[in-house]
Parts: C-alpha cells; sequence; structure tokens
C-alpha cells in the first residue's frame, strides 16, 4: 500500500517521500483496518518498509546539503539522521499505543 500510494475515505495517499510520512500513514493504514475487524492486527515486515524509508530520507538529506562545506555537511547530516530516525520511531509507537479503534480495540 506505501510503494503504490492508497485511498482512505475519498482521499487519494500518494506514496511517502519520507520516513516520518511513511510512519504517520502507516498508523492510518492500521487504524482503518483495526476498525473493520475484531482480532488481532499485525503489520508484517514493517521495519523493512521503514529501513527502505529511511535510506530514501537520508539521500534526500544528502542531496539537500550538497552545497555545504564537507565538515558542515558531515555534522549536519549526522544530526539529521539521528533526529529523524528518533522522531519517526517515537511517533509511529506513540501514535500506535493511543490508538482507539471504532469498535473498542487497541491495535499492537
Amino acid at each position: 500500500m506505501l510503494h503504490n500510494g492508497f485511498e482512505i475515505g475519498n482521499a487519494n495517499v500518494t506514496s511517502p517521500k519520507s520516513i516520518q510520512t511513511a510512519s504517520a500513514q502507516l498508523v492510518q493504514i492500521i487504524a482503518n483496518v483495526s476498525s473493520s475487524q475484531y482480532g488481532g492486527c499485525t503489520v508484517d515486515r514493517v521495519t523493512n518498509y521503514l529501513v527502505h524509508m529511511h535510506d530514501i530520507t537520508k539521500n534526500n538529506i544528502e542531496i539537500s546539503q550538497s552545497n555545504l562545506s564537507k565538515n558542515l555537511k558531515l555534522i549536519v547530516m549526522l544530526i539529521n539522521k539521528s533526529l529523524k530516525t528518533s522522531m519517526s520511531d517515537e511517533s509511529l509507537e506513540y501514535e500506535i499505543n493511543t490508538l482507539y479503534t471504532s469498535n473498542g480495540q487497541t491495535p499492537l
């Protein structure tokens, strides 16, 4: 779903361009699937996809920083990589842990 885009309600959602967007979209998918079924909701191999999105995000940072001096570029890249990875992990965990579906379940 995340590779090709998807539709939720009347909204067409395109493929994410960063790990933060991928995490947010993943939570929306989990919420919608969990709300329409009873029983567990499992996301198989989510880390494989998020690693792919991390690489895309990292490449976007490197491209946008290409005009900076070599030392400053390295510092900015390391800080951004650390912050973005940490923020997306925290965001995904927080949103899933605070998610309640319309049928009263909490996805794991």
